[in-house]
C-alpha cells in the first residue's frame, strides 16, 4: 500500500526557486531521513481514538524548519517524509492489529497537510497565501458574482456569502500583470496582498499573472483613489499593472465583469500600454468594436491600403503621434519628407485627409475598426460607469 505522494509541491509562481537563498550555517547537514521515520514512526505509534492529523504536522513543521536552516531542500525533506509514512504503512501491514483500518485512515489524513506543512516551514513569506488558499477565495467571488443572476436571488448588497459582508457597490477590475523579476509569489498574489492591505472584504477570481478582481467602493467615491490604490500595489510588487475598471452594484455584477473585460481585450488589441482604463477612456473604441453593418463599413475605408501595409503603419504611427508629423517620423524613424508622401499616398488611395482634424478622427475610427475583433452584442449596461 503506497502513501499518496503525488501532488506538486513547488511554491505557487515559482517553478525554478527550489531551494532556500543561501545555507545558514555551516553544521553538518542532517540525516533528514532518519529523522522523518523516526517522527512518522512516533505518530503511528501514537494513534488512538482522539489522535487528530494535525500532530504529526505539528512535529513535522518543527523539524521542517530546523532542515530549512541546515540548508536542505523542501523537495528532499517532502521525500524523506514520504518515503517515511511508505515505510510505517508497509510495516504495520506487515503485522496487522485491529487497530489497522484506523490506522491507515489517520496515517493518510496526515499525509494530505505534509507537503503545506513543509512549504509553510521554508517559506515564511507564503503564510498569507496558505492561510488562504485560491479556491477558497475564488469560491467565494463566484458566490458574489452570482448574486447578480436570478440563480443567486438577485441579492441587491448589504447581506453575506460564508460570514463575508456584501458591499452595495464594487469596482469590478480586469487585470493582466507583468511582473518586473521572478519571485516565490505569482504576480497576481503579490497585487492582491498590497490591495488588501489597504481594503478591506477584496474578492478576486484570478490565475497567475490576471484574473477579476472585485473591490468594494462607498457611494460617490472617487475613483481617483481606486487608481492610486492599484498603481501603489502594483509598483510595491514590482509589477506592470494593465487593468479596465467598471464600478456596479451586486445585481450588475455579471454584466460588469463581461464589460471590464471587454475592455481590457481592447486595450490589448490596440496596444495602448500599461494603466488603468475605464469606459470613459473607452468609449468610442467600445462602441466601434460591436459588430454590424456600420462597423464594416468604417473599417473598409482603410482596404486600399492592403497592398501598401507600410502606409497601416504609418497611419497608428501618425494617429499615436496626435497627427505632428515630426513626432511621426521620430516614431517611424523616418525622415519627415518619407512621411509626409506617405501621408500624402494615403490620402489619395482613401480620399480622407489625414493631417486633417476631423479626417484624422475618421481614419482612427476606421482604424480600430478594422484592428478590433467584433464585441458579441451583450445585455443593457448602461448603468455601469
Amino acid at each position: 500500500m503506497n502513501c499518496p505522494s503525488s501532488m506538486d509541491i513547488t511554491p505557487p509562481g515559482d517553478g525554478s526557486r527550489r531551494v532556500p537563498a543561501q545555507r545558514r550555517n555551516k553544521s553538518p547537514l542532517p540525516d533528514v531521513r532518519a529523522e522523518a521515520r523516526r517522527l512518522c514512526g512516533r505518530f503511528a505509534a501514537s494513534i488512538g481514538d482522539d489522535t487528530t492529523p494535525d500532530e504529526l504536522a505539528d512535529i513535522v513543521y518543527e523539524a521542517a524548519r530546523r532542515w530549512a536552516n541546515a540548508g536542505l531542500t523542501h523537495v528532499d525533506a517532502h521525500n524523506a517524509l514520504q518515503d517515511a509514512l511508505r515505510e510505517v504503512i508497509e510495516r504495520l501491514a506487515a503485522e496487522p492489529t485491529p487497530a489497522l483500518s484506523h490506522q491507515l485512515r489517520m496515517i493518510v489524513a496526515a499525509a494530505v497537510h505534509l507537503p503545506r506543512t513543509v512549504l509553510r516551514a521554508y517559506y515564511p513569506q507564503l503564510q498569507p497565501y496558505l492561510a488562504a488558499p485560491p479556491a477558497a477565495g475564488r469560491a467565494l467571488a463566484d458566490s458574489v458574482l452570482a448574486l447578480g443572476t436570478p440563480a443567486g436571488g438577485g441579492a441587491a448588497g448589504g447581506g453575506g456569502v460564508a460570514g463575508v459582508r456584501i458591499a452595495a457597490a464594487y469596482e469590478v477590475v480586469a487585470v493582466q500583470l507583468r511582473s518586473g523579476a521572478p519571485t516565490v509569489l505569482a504576480p497576481m498574489r503579490r497585487l492582491l496582498h498590497g490591495v488588501r492591505a489597504h481594503r478591506d472584504a477584496v474578492l478576486s477570481v484570478v490565475a497567475e499573472s490576471g484574473g477579476t478582481v472585485l473591490i468594494p467602493v462607498a457611494p460617490h467615491e472617487p475613483a481617483r483613489e481606486l487608481d492610486d490604490l492599484l498603481a501603489t500595489a502594483a509598483t510595491a510588487a514590482d509589477l506592470t499593472l494593465t487593468a479596465a475598471a467598471v464600478r456596479a452594484g451586486v445585481p450588475e455584477l455579471p454584466a460588469a465583469r463581461q464589460h471590464a473585460h471587454e475592455l481590457l481585450d481592447l486595450v490589448e488589441q490596440l496596444g495602448l500600454g500599461p494603466g488603468l482604463y475605464r469606459v470613459g477612456d473607452l468609449a468610442v473604441e467600445h462602441q466601434l468594436a460591436h459588430g454590424g453593418f456600420a462597423r464594416d463599413r468604417l473599417a473598409a475605408i482603410l482596404d486600399p491600403l492592403d497592398p501598401e501595409p507600410e502606409l497601416l503603419v504609418a497611419l497608428d504611427r501618425h494617429i499615436r503621434a496626435g497627427g505632428i508629423g515630426t513626432r511621426t517620423a521620430e516614431l517611424l524613424g523616418l525622415h519627415p519628407a518619407t512621411v509626409t508622401r506617405r501621408m500624402r499616398r494615403i490620402r489619395e488611395l482613401t480620399g480622407i485627409e489625414p493631417n486633417d482634424v476631423f479626417g484624422l478622427w475618421r481614419l482612427r475610427a476606421a482604424l480600430v475598426a478594422r484592428t478590433t475583433r467584433p464585441i458579441d452584442p451583450a445585455p443593457a449596461d448602461d448603468h455601469l460607469r
